[in-house]
């Protein structure tokens, strides 16, 4: 099995030029704060292991068991993720506090602000997402997907 990156090398040209722009405008937004990458490209099989969690399949479907255990609704095998592509076409970051602890606390001001930087820059946040909201997650706008 291949192994996920988190080498923003891995992504496409546009998310590559967009990274530095989003960590600078993050930074600037929030000092002493930090925006790391987790997740680039992210092989099909981690994806659907990523895709399980949750769930429990009953006669060959995946029935979601604990939505709150849910962390994604692609499998990666019967529908890629833009994570799944060569090269990616989204990335998953995290946020550090100033005394360098990670947090995933979506009240944090800088998580609730973080769709809002990602959008400037053209880019879609899945904080943004009304039927899952995938605050880590950063990929290419729809608006220009043929």
């Amino acid at each position: 099995m291949s192994k996920s990156s988190c080498n923003i090398a891995d992504c496409c040209q546009e998310l590559q030029n967009a990274w530095p722009l989003l960590r600078n405008n993050f930074c600037k937004r929030f000092p002493g704060w930090g925006i790391e990458l987790t997740c680039t490209y992210r092989p099909p099989e981690q994806q659907f292991e990523l895709f399980k969690k949750g769930r429990v399949e009953i006669n060959g479907e995946w029935v979601v068991q604990d939505a709150k255990v849910v962390v994604t609704y692609i499998d990666g095998i019967k529908k890629p993720s833009e994570h799944n592509k060569k090269p990616a076409r989204a990335f998953d970051v995290m946020i550090k506090k100033p005394d360098g602890k990670i947090t995933w606390d979506l009240m944090e001001e800088p998580w609730k602000q973080l769709p809002e930087i990602v959008a400037s820059l053209g880019l879609e946040s899945g904080g943004n997402w009304k039927r899952f909201k995938d605050f880590p997650h950063v990929q290419m706008s729809r608006a220009g997907w043929v």
